[in-house]
């Protein structure tokens, strides 16, 4: 049985006929080289010929199923988050119920404290802030924070339109697309 190459295998030959061609299309290559350049090259595209195209339907196949399992996995996410939410809502609902229990005793002329056996329940104030909501009143009292973060969207747009900046270019990249 013979086996099949892997996929770094298969790139190392295609940059090893690669390389072949170079070496046979050099003129001070002798015949006997020559020779042995077309044998091993031949020998390459042969397994080449049945192990590439087989290689590239199991990783595509690998690649649909492991994006098949993205998909699922943000759908549970989703449902996750939407559970949590939930959680998160009956947290605040059940301590809000508390609460009220804990205010209604004070109005009623107890002690706004209760202690069972399991635990201690009181009534704590705490203080958070409110605001406008408009940015000009906060910015007014010096209470902003500035975030600067490129704009890549706007660098990209002048850098298609021309405008040259040091340390700035516009970098192509390939990737497989399959169907």
């Amino acid at each position: 049985m013979k086996t099949k190459l892997t996929s770094h295998e298969i790139m190392c030959a295609y940059f090893r006929i690669g390389e072949l061609m170079d070496e046979g299309g050099d003129p001070t290559t002798g015949a006997e080289r020559q020779e042995e350049i077309d044998a091993e090259a031949l020998g390459l595209f042969e397994a080449l010929a049945t192990e590439a195209p087989e290689k590239l339907e199991s990783l595509r196949a690998v690649a649909r199923h492991l994006e098949a399992e993205v998909g699922l996995l943000r759908e549970e996410e989703r449902r996750l988050a939407k559970r949590r939410q939930a959680r998160e809502r009956a947290i605040v609902r059940v301590k809000s119920y508390a609460g009220g229990i804990l205010s209604a005793r004070r109005e009623a002329g107890q002690e706004a404290k209760l202690q069972t056996t399991s635990g201690t329940f009181w009534l704590a104030s705490s203080t958070s802030l409110s605001g406008p909501s408009e940015l000009s009143a906060w910015v007014e009292q010096g209470w902003t924070k500035t975030k600067q973060e490129p704009d890549k969207t706007a660098a990209k747009k002048a850098l298609k339109a021309g405008t040259q900046a040091q340390g700035f270019e516009l970098v192509t990249k390939e990737s497989i697309r399959w169907r």
